[in-house]
């Protein structure tokens, strides 16, 4: 049992890194590609991101209720990749998207 605390601690830690990650670098994101009139509300739109994982967690775990964890996550990680590979063959700005 103790073993696998340890397992689970470690998974934990990174999953917090790369949520670190990737909210960072979302945020620098639109603020970059938003045009300097809009970065205000860019940022107020950003505060509504605590309510949406609130709901999102919400209907997850009704979801899990009724499918089991397994086929939610495989389900959620194929839509999140298919949205992902959408942008990126639809949207030549990101394509184009240089960060140096």
């Amino acid at each position: 049992m103790t073993g696998q605390i340890h397992v689970a601690a470690a998974c934990l830690v990174a999953a917090g890194a790369a949520e670190s990650i990737y909210s960072t670098t979302n945020q620098t994101l639109l603020q970059l590609m938003a045009p300097f009139e809009l970065r205000g509300r860019i940022v107020s739109a950003l505060q509504v991101q605590p309510l949406c994982l609130g709901l999102g967690g919400l209907t997850t775990g009704a979801a899990v209720d009724q499918f089991g964890a397994t086929g939610v996550s495989v389900f959620i990680s194929l839509v999140a990749l298919a949205i992902g590979l959408a942008i990126l063959a639809t949207s030549s700005r990101m394509r184009d998207l240089r960060l140096s």
